[in-house]
């Protein structure tokens, strides 16, 4: 089996029509995966909720406590755009926590298996 670390949630986050990054890439990706002749291989996982691992502190290890705070007070506003190719909905940085849990899980899954999964992860 391959486990497939990925969630629905991350289909919501809103970066706008014509942006490259968008929801409709991870569907098609999802749709793909589901559709191969070897998906019943595929074991689909959510990742870690996000209220049970404490994730700041590392995060701040490679971006700058303002910068987060940033990214939190656009998305809070109700969004807008961080830089000039940057959108941030509303909730984006949930999103992008979530998405931070999705690669740790990634990462114990290989400390635990020698084996890497699929992480589905938006941001």
């Amino acid at each position: 089996m391959l486990p497939v670390i990925s969630s629905d949630e991350f289909l919501r986050h809103d970066t706008g029509r014509f942006h490259p990054e968008r929801s409709q890439r991870l569907i098609a990706i999802v749709n793909a995966l589901k559709a191969a002749p070897w998906s019943d291989k595929l074991e689909w996982q959510l990742p870690t909720p996000v209220a049970t691992r404490p994730v700041l502190p590392l995060l701040q290890q490679i971006h700058s406590p303002r910068y987060i705070e940033t990214v939190q007070e656009i998305a809070n506003s109700g969004g807008g755009m961080l830089d000039a190719d940057t959108p941030i909905s509303p909730h984006s940085y949930d999103f992008a926590l979530l998405s931070v849990h999705a690669w740790f899980d990634w990462f114990d899954q290989v400390l635990a298996t020698q084996n890497p999964p699929l992480a589905l992860a938006r941001l």
